[in-house]
């Protein structure tokens, strides 16, 4: 897949387009789990990848990275591993 260039899309006056086929950058994605969290409770790696639009190698990397912040904690291994929000005392 191609992407045309930031000032392209400006010069045609278009600059949503270059925003919707860029994706959503690591902010979005870790607002849009952490929101998915409190509807749900919980998130899994493919539902993170699903909700992201990302792969699941990106969800995982991802969601470690936010357990590693102390935002998310790991419940569980293997297939039926998710995601909670960690809870602070």
């Amino acid at each position: 897949m191609y992407h045309l260039a930031a000032s392209l899309y400006r010069r045609l006056g278009r600059v949503e387009g270059y925003v919707r086929t860029r994706g959503f950058d690591n902010l979005q994605q870790t607002q849009m789990i952490l929101t998915a969290l409190q509807a749900n409770g919980q998130i899994a790696r493919r539902e993170a990848a699903s909700l992201c639009q990302i792969t699941e190698r990106q969800a995982t990397y991802l969601l470690s990275k936010m357990a590693r912040q102390g935002q998310l904690e790991l419940v569980g291994k293997g297939r039926s591993a998710h995601y909670v929000p960690k809870h602070t005392n």
